[in-house]
């Protein structure tokens, strides 16, 4: 090779090697970046969806309950009551209900237990409770349903529906449906509805 070329070639190897290595090492920093970026959007994804599932106990379903209530007079000495008990799943996940009950007590007339109670100017109401559990019961019905038989997807609404045949002296009744959240393995805890609702 020439004096002149090869001088040229080692001249300008010179200036190029460290333009190179320079170039190479952004992209090697580059990359650490990007990877870095990544595991830290993955942790970050991980983490809020933990806040969101665990913290706010998306991992158990929500439910909101209501009464409708009607009667009509069969005989002059029986009333029928007919109940509607609305299922509404306000969560996230599925609810597979497979216990359900419902029942109707007798407010007025205030049954004696209740107002001899009063008259003695004691509070009908149990220590450590919050409501009078004296009531008479004039009707229960307490459902079991079958795994995956009533089920409520997010977003929608199901009914239950129940007939009780009472005497027509009665005025007002309380009726309870409660139903069980079997997503609570071994605790008896779930959801529960008081209404009021006057006959006469």
């Amino acid at each position: 090779m020439p004096r002149n070329k090869l001088s040229r070639t080692l001249i300008d190897s010179a200036f190029e090697t460290p333009y190179t290595n320079d170039m190479e090492l952004l992209k090697d920093i580059a990359s650490i970046v990007q990877s870095a970026t990544t595991i830290l959007a993955i942790v970050v994804s991980g983490f809020w969806g933990y806040w969101i599932f665990i913290k706010n106990r998306q991992q158990y379903p929500r439910v909101k309950l209501s009464h409708s209530i009607s009667h009509r007079k069969i005989d002059t000495q029986r009333i029928l009551l007919h109940v509607t008990v609305t299922i509404q799943n306000i969560g996230e996940i599925l609810l597979s209900l497979r216990a359900a009950e419902t029942r109707v007590q007798q407010v007025l007339p205030l049954p004696e237990s209740v107002a001899d109670s009063m008259k003695k100017g004691a509070d009908p109401v149990p220590v450590g409770e919050t409501e009078i559990s004296a009531w008479p019961l004039l009707g229960c019905h307490g459902t079991n349903f079958q795994k995956g038989l009533f089920e409520v997807e997010p977003g929608e609404i199901q009914e239950l529906h129940h007939d009780f045949v009472v005497t027509g002296a009665i005025e007002t009744i309380l009726v309870y449906s409660y139903l069980k959240n079997v997503s609570k393995r071994n605790r008896e805890i779930g959801w529960n509805l008081t209404t009021l609702y006057d006959v006469q």
